[in-house]
């Protein structure tokens, strides 16, 4: 292309509020440059027609510094590698193609106009005669998954006309479907035996692409009502690709042995888990849980990892984040100033304090000013909440009630950050009262460590008088049933792996686990938590895994109590982990008693004590989930939370 810099597009206003651009992809082939116009429409003008004609874009951005150039409306316009891979895919060769793509059909310079059109991607997405989920360029594995998932397709359907012999025993071996008996003379049928692990490994390396785990992806696909999935020159429905692709998990036996799950397989049951609930009009989870369960999915601004859920609520909830929540897409409000309000509007929404539990990584090392309380929504982390019974969202959470009725009772005060010396973010005030402090610990190291640790670990929990004699075996006269109960409902937080309160029918796998640990330290031997549970034992094990995973055991000091709790992570930067003498505490509206230190430095005349959130903020304390705490009759007071 022969232009110069004052060639470069410059886009015209918008004419109204609810108008919008689509790009006309100009018919080309080969080398041809990539051309597109750009036209202007309105919401009302689209309502009109009977079948809307544009098709919508969900792509990756990839790199911002590696461009390509091409042409719009006449003139040169940057675009990023991803998408000139994309159009020049998509452009057909004889007739233009009407497109919406973010990055042109918006001008990403103006931010008025760019929080403005944002809010209208629901409509867009919802009403287009296609979404195109783009993958990205095709290799020699990719083709060979979305034939097979459209040959698997076409059997299921009853088009028979591929499914000759040898394709028979492809999709056979491959996905389960159909039923094939093997026949070790038939030399196709060996062949592709051989050949199954490899078209996993195919399937598993595109199920692995980036674009599943976007964060705009989840609003994209879930609000489609028609959705394709294109790689490279390979384009199938939806339908069809998730069907392979879930019958190659569940035909796997090591896939179904290992409770680790495949991040893009989970990844895309979200997206499809989304598309049912929009599709069939069922009740959702509220948008807290949902952004809780999507919180480690990608995007280039932290921001998008709360907008782009957000556009889901007018089809989820009757209506948009405005009414739902009283909070505003916006994006020019600072980052911190966005996850500060967007934490305080759940919190007068929800009527409790869920999203405190967010875990953070850096609590005591605020480079973000967002102070403790605030949620971090920008930092991936693969930490699980205590609130919740897996890492993929259920539709509930887990009915903890340590404050009883008691509805959140918190407000915003000015806070100054003493480093910065200007209003940063205000401080948190929570009101409740101190339950108890904590008087000793002891980390979980995973539970993946030798035979004689995990006893030990136990032995420090259940039989207090005599710690720092982990390999003795403690005779079972001697131990206090109370507080055997006690450890073992706290390594679970007293929830199984479905989320069911107190679930008694673990009692049993945990004591033929645990007499497998003392057989082990008793003699010796090397072996690790998971090889010492049987099949039988496995919902107790995968539930204390899930719970103890980067948190340690503690005791208080007053009332005895034991509970466990997220050590700070701030800890590589630093600073202290959760320790002795920090505080526990029931307030308002929290679910979980929460973990609290003060903040250290002398206070003035008048002022009163501030405090840190700890860890995810949330703990378990046995005996203090179900409002039994509100009985001590302890002087309620106010937490200003830094």
């Amino acid at each position: 292309m022969d232009l110069k810099k004052d060639d470069d597009f410059v886009y015209d206003r918008l004419p109204t509020a609810d108008s919008f651009r689509f790009a006309y992809l100009k018919p080309g082939v080969g080398q041809d440059p990539i051309e597109c116009e750009l036209v202007t429409r309105t919401v009302k003008e689209e309502v009109d027609l009977a079948t809307p004609q544009w098709e919508a874009l969900s792509w990756l951005w990839g790199a911002h510094g590696n461009l390509r150039a091409i042409i719009v409306n006449g003139r040169k316009f940057s675009v990023t590698r991803n998408l000139f891979i994309a159009l020049n895919h998509l452009r057909l060769p004889e007739r233009p193609r009407l497109l919406w793509v973010d990055a042109l059909c918006i001008n990403q310079k103006d931010i008025e106009e760019r929080s403005s059109q944002i809010r209208q991607m629901a409509f867009l997405f919802h009403r287009a005669k296609n979404v195109i989920a783009w993958l990205g360029g095709g290799d020699t594995g990719s083709q060979v998954v979305m034939r097979l998932a459209r040959y698997l397709h076409d059997f299921e359907s009853g088009n028979l006309s591929y499914c000759d012999a040898n394709m028979i025993y492809i999709l056979a071996l491959t996905f389960g479907v159909p039923a094939v008996e093997a026949d070790p003379s038939n030399s196709v049928f060996n062949y592709w035996k051989i050949h199954k692990y490899e078209n996993w490994n195919y399937i598993d390396r595109i199920v692995d692409r980036e674009l599943f785990r976007r964060s705009w992806v989840l609003q994209e696909a879930a609000l489609a009502k028609s959705l394709v999935v294109t790689c490279g020159t390979e384009t199938i429905p939806w339908d069809a690709f998730f069907r392979a692709v879930s019958l190659r998990f569940s035909n796997d036996r090591r896939a179904r042995d290992y409770p680790t799950v495949h991040q893009g397989w989970s990844a895309m049951q979200a997206i499809e888990n989304l598309r049912q609930l929009v599709a069939t009009k069922q009740r959702p989870p509220d948008l807290l849980e949902l952004l809780w369960a999507c919180r480690d999915y990608k995007s280039t601004d932290p921001r998008d990892r709360i907008f782009a859920l957000l556009g889901v609520s007018d089809l989820l909830y009757g209506h948009g984040p405005r009414q739902q929540l009283g909070f505003e897409i916006d994006y020019s409000k600072p980052i911190h100033d966005v996850f500060a309000s967007f934490a305080l509007s759940t919190i007068a929404k929800y009527g409790d304090l869920r999203v405190l539990a967010t875990r953070r990584s850096n609590r005591a090392f605020d480079n973000n000013y967002l102070g403790s309380w605030c949620p971090d929504w920008a930092s991936l982390d693969d930490g699980v909440s205590l609130l919740y019974r897996q890492r993929q969202w259920s539709g509930n959470i887990i009915k903890y009630r340590a404050c009883g009725d008691l509805s959140p009772i918190a407000w915003l005060a000015a806070g100054k950050t003493p480093s910065m010396g200007v209003l940063e973010m205000g401080h948190l005030v929570l009101r409740g009262f101190i339950l108890d402090r904590i008087a000793a610990l002891r980390h979980s190291s995973y539970f993946v460590i030798e035979s004689d640790r995990l006893f030990d670990w136990h032995n420090w929990a259940v039989w207090p008088d005599q710690r720092g004699q982990a390999k003795i075996t403690q005779p079972k006269d001697q131990a206090d049933p109370q507080r055997q109960d006690a450890f073992w409902r706290t390594v679970i937080a007293d929830a199984d792996v479905n989320g069911n309160r107190q679930p008694v029918y673990l009692r049993a796998q945990f004591y033929r686990w645990y007499q497998k640990v003392i057989e082990s330290s008793s003699t010796g031997n090397d072996s690790t938590a998971e090889t010492l549970a049987g099949i039988e034992d496995k919902d107790f094990l995968n539930r204390m895994r899930h719970v103890t995973r980067g948190r340690c055991l503690f005791e208080t000091s007053e009332h005895g109590l034991l509970g466990i709790g997220d050590k700070d992570y701030s800890a590589e930067l630093g600073g202290a982990q959760l320790r002795p003498g920090d505080l526990i505490a029931i307030v308002h509206g929290g679910p979980l008693p929460v973990m609290l230190r003060a903040v250290d430095g002398p206070l003035q005349k008048g002022a009163e004590r501030t405090y840190r959130l700890v860890g995810d903020a949330f703990c378990y304390v046995h005996g203090m989930v179900d409002g039994e705490a509100l009985r001590l009759g302890t002087k309620m007071e106010n937490f200003t939370i830094v």
